[in-house]
């Protein structure tokens, strides 16, 4: 495989990138680059073992298809192949490590295989995530291994939890709670699209909260298969437009923009600074166009601090508010919005380089009118410094205010505004800004808590009845169930909890050793 003549490299990076959103997962720090795999080859290596009710040979199957989802976008250069003959095992929670790559164990970064594994019983779930996640969490994957300057991926893996699967012989979850084989298929090509290198995408928000129905087949197909919540996974299994030209970005930019249209600029608070982690989104009156980009998502640089991102202050040195949409059709109209990334979306659900936390102080505003003839085939159509009414930084009370007053969030009412965006020098800009100590609990909570919303009094139940780890350190309780604490460390791992869409990005967990007979 490929992979073998860049293990030197490897080897000297651990830590992941910055994990990006509407596109790259992760972002090279020195030059704003997209981590993608070399040449578009990734072979997987699916275990030996079963998936509930699914044999090895369905669940190979199953990878082939569901993967193709991918590899079949027109005008991609992407090639995924499965090798059956790297792990014949039966991977449980007593060899799981043999395969498994964290901070503790990074052997696997040089084994040359990307293993699949089937956690046929959830005891690998509950061992990584802590007793009760077993019935939440759906999967997780990711890309573990980078060169070293974080622009080639050489290494990635893929768990999936199959517990709770209808027809799961040891299921037996309580509150009879079951998964589909639709919610199966999707979580694999959502999953799948982080090991290959996507993020989450914000894409037709509106649509996916209220607007189609997921009782009509096809209602809900323009809502992304990378948006960070399952709304019907049989429809959203399909990649959207958004998700289209995200994996393009990657493995077929050439050939996208010389039928397409790129649209660029760089936005600046109502004060001219840098206005980073701002969704903005190309729209036509059919949600079937929807293209987006998070300002500031191929921004050059620094961890100052080691926490894995870099939406702290003076962490972003270049291209902090750029923007760039490309795939847009030169026959259509567009209209170009910026606007808030949704405050839910932060931690492992996140969208855009902000993860701590989302900005305050921002509004819905419109940047241009992209018409059939400033889009044309092959071009750019640059928008150049667009200066918004949004305040970068921290809004307050405009009573003895020393910066700048306005209405920056759109609620009618004169605010005062100060501090810098994003990741610029100067004070937060966040909303539930987290203490690295909180943010590394926050991570598989932030999936319970949504998918509760979904579930409610249920799910509750569920957890209540769970036996839960603690944490000798600390823990922090949610339905009678102690969740653990202080067990992460700074790697990338990407997480489906229940039909909540986690990707946790930057981080890697400790494991439990765990003795077999």
């Amino acid at each position: 495989m490929k992979k073998g003549i860049i293990l030197a490299a490897v080897m000297s990076v651990f830590l992941i990138g910055e994990a990006q959103a509407g596109g790259p997962i992760t972002v090279a720090p020195a030059s704003g680059t997209s981590s993608a795999w070399a040449s578009g080859d990734i072979s997987l290596s699916p275990e030996g073992g079963t998936c509930g009710s699914f044999t090895r040979t369905e669940m190979i199957t199953k990878i082939e298809t569901n993967v193709a989802y991918w590899t079949d976008v027109s005008g991609i250069s992407l090639t995924i192949i499965l090798d059956t003959a790297d792990i014949t095992d039966d991977v449980t929670s007593c060899n799981y490590t043999d395969y498994y790559v964290d901070s503790s164990d990074d052997a696997g970064l040089t084994d040359s295989i990307n293993p699949v594994i089937f956690d046929d019983d959830a005891e690998i779930v509950a061992e990584l995530f802590g007793s009760g996640n077993q019935y939440v969490v759906l999967g997780f994957a990711g890309p573990d291994g980078f060169t070293s300057n974080y622009e080639t991926m050489v290494d990635g893996q893929a768990f999936f939890n199959c517990r709770c699967l209808s027809g799961n012989p040891n299921g037996d979850c309580p509150g009879g709670i079951t998964f589909s084989e639709d919610d199966l298929n999707f979580t694999v090509t959502h999953e799948i699209g982080h090991l290959i290198g996507l993020d989450h995408t914000q894409a037709n928000q509106a649509l996916a909260e209220a607007g189609c129905n997921d009782a009509v087949a096809g209602d809900c197909d323009d809502i992304p298969t990378m948006y960070p919540q399952s709304v019907d996974p049989a429809d959203q299994i399909s990649p959207a437009r958004d998700d289209e030209v995200a994996i393009l970005s990657l493995y077929g930019l050439a050939t996208m923009n010389a039928a397409s249209c790129t649209v660029t600029g760089s936005l600046t608070d109502a004060r001219g600074r840098p206005l980073r982690c701002m969704d903005v989104q190309a729209t036509t009156s059919n949600t079937a166009d929807t293209i987006t980009y998070v300002s500031g998502s191929n921004a050059v640089y620094t961890d100052s601090d080691s926490d894995g991102y870099s939406d702290d202050d003076g962490e972003c040195t270049s291209s902090c508010g750029a923007f760039t949409l490309r795939g847009l059709s030169p026959s259509k109209t567009y209209t170009v919005r910026a606007r808030p990334v949704d405050a839910d979306w932060i931690s492992g659900s996140s969208v855009g380089p902000c993860v701590h936390g989302q900005l305050t102080g921002v509004q819905v505003e419109t940047l241009a009118t992209i018409t059939s003839g400033t889009c044309v085939a092959g071009a750019t159509s640059a928008q150049g410094t667009i200066s918004t009414s949004s305040c970068g930084g921290d809004i307050s009370a405009a009573s003895g205010c020393t910066g700048t007053t306005g209405d920056f969030d759109g609620d009618g009412d004169t605010e005062c505004c100060s501090g810098d965006a994003a990741g610029v020098d100067g004070s937060s800009t966040l909303v539930r800004a987290l203490t690295d100590d909180e943010d590394q609990s926050v991570e598989v909570q932030a999936g319970v808590t949504l998918a509760r919303a979904l579930l409610g009094t249920p799910l509750d139940n569920i957890l209540a009845a769970a036996t839960c780890s603690t944490s000798s350190s600390s823990s922090t309780s949610s339905s009678g169930c102690s969740f653990v604490k202080n067990t992460f460390s700074s790697q990338g791992s990407w997480v489906s909890i229940f039909l909540v869409l986690i990707s946790l990005g930057g981080l890697y967990f400790h494991r439990k050793k765990k003795s077999c007979s």
